[in-house]
């Protein structure tokens, strides 16, 4: 079940400037949503608010999860950006291990079938500091999709992915995303083309 967000009125100020101001809206459970926008309109911003890492200068966000309130919003949700720094010094196979015993993966997902997912497999033993970044992103993309969580928010997400991967990317989200709720921040049309309807920020 994905989670319900309402934004209202809602707004950021950094220093002197606003980002954006008094955007009101609800994201319903299961919806699939995308922000979009010209370089800084301010969408990395709006998805860190609606994902409950950023608190807004003006409004509230209040999350839903079966008509309850949810407090501990980060233990329902799966963020990823290319600019979030994985565990350099593990391989992804350490990572996988050290991530599983503090968030679960989706049923019948484990280290094995999920790096082959993420075509990671052979190259497991690998530091992941030696990772090209699009096997970074990959690696990302894949623990932001397959961890059991209510929402999933994606920050550019085919950033540094090559034709291929970012066809990857589409069928993953298809194939595994489930009725979790689901917001993209992004500029690029082929990112968020899942997306049932988009707030446009500037």
């Amino acid at each position: 079940m994905g989670l319900q967000i309402e934004l209202d009125h809602v707004g950021k100020q950094f220093r002197h400037r606003w980002v954006f101001q008094d955007l009101t809206t609800t994201i319903l459970p299961g919806e699939r949503i995308a922000i979009t926008g010209s370089n800084g309109a301010g969408k990395s911003t709006l998805l860190k608010i609606a994902s409950g890492l950023l608190t807004p200068s003006a409004g509230k966000v209040h999350f839903y999860l079966q008509d309850s309130i949810v407090d501990d919003v980060p233990k329902k949700l799966n963020f990823t950006a290319p600019y979030l720094e994985l565990i350099q010094e593990f391989s992804a196979s350490e990572l996988i291990a050290f991530h599983v015993k503090h968030r679960p993966l989706l049923p019948g997902w484990e280290t094995g079938n999920f790096l082959e997912a993420c075509h990671l497999y052979d190259e497991r033993h690998k530091i992941i500091r030696h990772y090209s970044t699009g096997m970074q992103q990959r690696l990302r993309l894949a623990l932001a999709i397959f961890t059991d969580s209510d929402l999933v928010c994606l920050d550019e997400p085919t950033s540094n992915l090559d034709e291929h991967y970012k066809q990857w990317y589409q069928e993953l989200l298809e194939m595994h995303l489930g009725e979790r709720t689901l917001i993209i921040a992004s500029n690029e049309r082929f990112d968020y083309r899942i997306c049932g309807r988009a707030v446009a920020l500037g």
